[in-house]
């Protein structure tokens, strides 16, 4: 085709801001939020939401227990909800009353 006979071609106009600061058009909410609104935080976030070692964490993972995780680019992430909800699948009942003394 020659130059006078290609159609036009309307680009739309580039976001102003710096695009590195930018959250990306698919998700909705502040960054580290998904779509469906859950929240997902990394293994030294979650180690210090419960205060525990993050090589613990790391130990349940191998073994197959703790809260359920997803690999996102070679990062693991846990979701708030699966978190939430491990908690409390694993509430307990203590089986001896305490005494009062």
């Amino acid at each position: 085709m020659l130059r006078a006979e290609m159609p036009a071609v309307s680009i739309p106009p580039l976001p102003k801001g710096n695009l590195r600061t930018r959250t990306p058009d698919s998700t909705v909410g502040p960054p580290g939020w998904t779509n469906c609104g859950s929240r997902l935080v990394s293994t030294k976030e979650l180690s210090k939401m419960w205060d525990m070692p993050e090589s613990t964490l790391r130990y349940w993972r191998c073994v197959g227990i703790g809260p359920v995780y997803v690999k996102l680019g070679g990062r693991i992430k846990y979701d708030l909800a699966d978190v939430e909800a491990y908690v409390r699948a694993n509430k307990r009942k203590p089986s001896v009353p305490a005494h009062g003394g």
